[in-house]
């Protein structure tokens, strides 16, 4: 009969370690159990959660909350750079919106919530039909350089 003590490591990464005396046969078996141990514990559990986050990373995502916030995602983040001021235009329910680095008259302060920029637009959204019912999730399509252009609906 074989005697097994256990000794278990204190980092995350190292896997429960057996050590076994006894025939050739029980050390192979043990060996082999300790290696797919070591195997499971090395490997992330969310292998494939990063892969799906990199297919939305082209998607100008745009989420207009219910107080008429207009928060962007993280293309349309890095899109706006690190530019200071946000030109707002309508023509029916077609809204461009592009970043600017100066202030004018007609344009709003681009702030930052959680390192993400976002730009208070509920005077400019409510004349367009905005009511703040319900939050809009938009697919907005690149304009100019700095820009994004989509409908409000």
């Amino acid at each position: 009969m074989a005697k097994t003590t256990k000794k278990t490591a204190t980092t995350k990464a190292a896997a429960e370690t057996t050590v076994v005396k006894g025939a050739p046969e029980q050390l192979v078996k043990a060996a082999g159990k300790a290696a797919k141990a070591a195997k499971v514990a090395a490997t992330p559990k969310a292998d494939k959660a990063p892969k799906a986050a990199k297919a939305d990373d082209s998607i100008l995502a745009i989420h207009i909350n219910a107080t008429g916030r207009v928060c962007f995602g993280r293309a349309a983040a890095a899109r706006i750079a690190c530019l200071g001021h946000m030109l707002m235009t309508a023509e029916g329910n077609q809204v461009r919106m592009v970043a600017k680095k100066e202030a004018t008259e007609n344009t709003v302060e681009i702030r930052y919530a959680n390192g993400r920029p976002y730009v208070s637009a509920t005077g400019f959204l409510k004349p367009l039909g905005f009511d703040g019912t319900k939050p809009l999730d938009i697919e907005a399509a690149p304009y100019n350089s700095h820009g994004f252009e989509f409908k409000v609906t």
